[in-house]
C-alpha cells in the first residue's frame, strides 16, 4: 500500500484498505521508515483503524503479510 501526503492537511490520516479479507490477520510494516506497525484483522483495516503520520510531501510504503 502506498501512502502519499501533499503540502496541506493533517499530518496523521487513517488508512482504509478495502481489499483485505475481513476474517484474516495481517502484519503491517512501514518499509521506508522500517517500523513494525503491528498486527490487524482485515476488518480493522477495512474500518480504517490504522493511522499514519507523514511530513508534508511525505510518502510511505506499507507491506502487508498474512499472519
Amino acid at each position: 500500500v502506498v501512502v502519499l501526503r501533499g503540502s496541506a492537511g493533517a499530518d496523521s490520516q487513517k488508512i482504509n484498505i478495502p481489499w483485505v479479507k475481513k476474517e484474516k490477520k495481517y502484519k503491517l510494516k512501514a518499509l521506508f521508515s522500517e517500523v513494525e506497525l503491528g498486527t490487524f484483522s482485515g476488518q480493522q483495516l477495512k474500518d480504517g483503524v490504522l493511522a499514519i503520520s507523514l511530513q508534508p510531501f511525505g510518502q510511505e510504503i506499507i507491506e502487508l503479510t498474512v499472519n
